[in-house]
């Protein structure tokens, strides 16, 4: 009688693993799966959760003015959103314009002086080192103007289209957060 007991045991004891090890592989996949599913999700719609996210403390930043022209000048509250946000994006517009052309500026003014810290460089190296380079000798091992007139041109105008599709990006990504702060 005991032995039939034991026996028993043993059958339950193979039978356990049979049926609970393919719940629980089954469960651990649906997990794994759910798990890169929702890292997926949140990595294509970053950009737009952050939008969402931007524009939302946007709408709170603007809610005083708004509930002012409401409330206290007799607006529609639709109207008193539309006259902020368009004040607010004149005020975003000319501050970037003021902040484009002091970049400008700064770039111009240094591509000026480039010359004079050329020769400026030549003139310590010459006399830290005891040496004797001047500014053709430099630009002759250079390979002279040519070449480096056209390796600045491919960094310029590859900086440009990366500048414009950056600039079109953002000007979407203001668009899109514009309709959802409204």
């Amino acid at each position: 009688m005991t032995t039939d007991h034991i026996v028993q045991d043993d059958h339950d004891a193979g039978s356990w693993y049979r049926t609970w090890l393919p719940r629980v592989g089954i469960g651990v996949t649906v997990a794994v799966a759910v798990g890169y599913g929702v890292q997926w999700i949140f990595s294509s719609t970053t950009d737009f959760i952050l939008t969402m996210i931007m524009a939302f403390f946007v709408a709170f930043a603007m809610l005083p003015a708004v509930d002012y022209l409401s409330n206290k000048r007799g607006w529609r509250r639709g109207a008193a959103t539309g006259a902020v946000m368009f004040i607010g994006s004149l005020i975003a517009i000319v501050f970037s314009l003021a902040i484009v052309q002091l970049l400008l500026d700064q770039i111009i003014q240094l591509v000026d002086s480039v010359p004079s810290y050329v020769e400026q460089s030549i003139k310590w190296i010459n006399e830290t080192f005891d040496q004797n380079y001047s500014v053709d000798d430099l630009i002759e091992e250079l390979g002279g103007y040519d070449q480096i007139v056209r390796a600045g041109g491919a960094t310029i105008l590859s900086g440009a289209l990366g500048f414009t599709s950056t600039a079109v990006g953002m000007f979407f990504r203001a668009l899109t957060m514009g309709l959802f702060v409204f």
